[in-house]
């Protein structure tokens, strides 16, 4: 099922120190989304959403001036920074937030003597 799941990378911020090694708007800290959608024959649409924050290395060398960034290239760095394994790790969770939809493991069904209406 899995590859009737979308999976979408999203950069939602980016913390940066004024000046660091003579550069201006200098990226440390990269916040990212790893998004979720599924509308398929069991239903839909699902959203599921993991996020969190990559620090990064300081750069030997090859500084991109900030307005010259662009996400794609932001996520290289990310990925690059996490390795393969983390990024597959956070996908996999990001497919589990749908699958649970699709399958809840905890629900919580009306009172079986209630008639969903409140008595004084």
């Amino acid at each position: 099922m899995n590859e009737e799941i979308s999976l979408n990378w999203q950069v939602s911020a980016m913390d940066c120190y004024p000046t660091f090694s003579g550069e201006k708007d200098y990226v440390f800290k990269v916040h990212w989304d790893c998004l979720s959608y599924y509308s398929g024959i069991s239903g839909g649409p699902f959203y599921g959403k993991i996020c969190t924050v990559q620090s990064l290395p300081a750069n030997s060398g090859n500084f991109t001036p900030y307005p010259d960034l662009t996400e794609s290239l932001v996520l290289s760095w990310v990925w690059d920074t996490m390795g393969t394994g983390s990024k597959y790790y956070y996908e996999q969770l990001a497919y589990l937030e749908i699958y649970n939809q699709l399958t809840p493991l905890v629900v919580q069904p009306p009172l079986p003597w209630s008639s969903g209406q409140m008595s004084i």
